[in-house]
């Protein structure tokens, strides 16, 4: 078998030669490749975050109000923590095929009911500061008494005549398991 010289073919010659040039190619893959692998791990972090212990969510609509506004972004606490009258939690709804942000009333072993327009709760009118829980002219479920389960939680939006809360079948008593997390104030 004939040999060939290598010189007839001066483009393998040169990248056989490692020269300054290609040794800082070389340089700069390596420097892109850290950088990518730290990226990867930024975004693993962000992810792994997301997950389980906080997201921001955009409010979509004006249930809300004046509490929350449309298009506000908010940060969401996933971590599993206890649940209070007051929060404002953010939960799956089937129902309604959506997600919705609404405050808890009530809370499980309360019992809630609507009559004449006011909200009560364990047979006393519920106020909350700067939300008006009176005058509402949809009692839907809750027209009759509604006695919570474990696990059971009572909700409404802030601006009760635009909210499609636990009054409505499609919504009813949310179960702990379809909440996703508390908004952050």
């Amino acid at each position: 078998m004939k040999s060939i010289p290598l010189k007839n073919y001066p483009g393998l010659m040169n990248d056989m030669q490692f020269n300054g040039k290609n040794s800082m190619n070389i340089m700069n893959i390596k420097k892109l490749g850290k950088s990518i692998i730290i990226v990867l791990i930024i975004f693993g972090i962000a992810y792994y975050i997301s997950s389980f212990w906080f997201q921001f969510m955009l409010i979509q609509g004006n249930s809300m109000e004046p509490s929350y506004k449309n298009y506000q972004l908010v940060l969401l606490d996933k971590r599993d923590s206890v649940l209070k009258q007051g929060d404002v939690i953010v939960f799956q709804c089937d129902g309604l095929k959506a997600v919705l942000v609404k405050r808890i009333i009530a809370c499980p072993g309360d019992t809630v009911q609507i009559v004449n327009g006011t909200l009560y709760v364990n047979g006393t009118a519920f106020k909350y500061p700067d939300v008006s829980y009176e005058g509402i002219s949809y009692a839907g479920i809750a027209q009759n008494e509604i006695h919570l389960q474990e696990n059971q939680f009572f909700v409404m939006g802030d601006n009760v005549e635009f909210s499609k809360d636990s009054r409505y079948q499609e919504v009813g008593c949310v179960s702990k398991e379809d909440i996703l997390g508390i908004v952050i104030p």
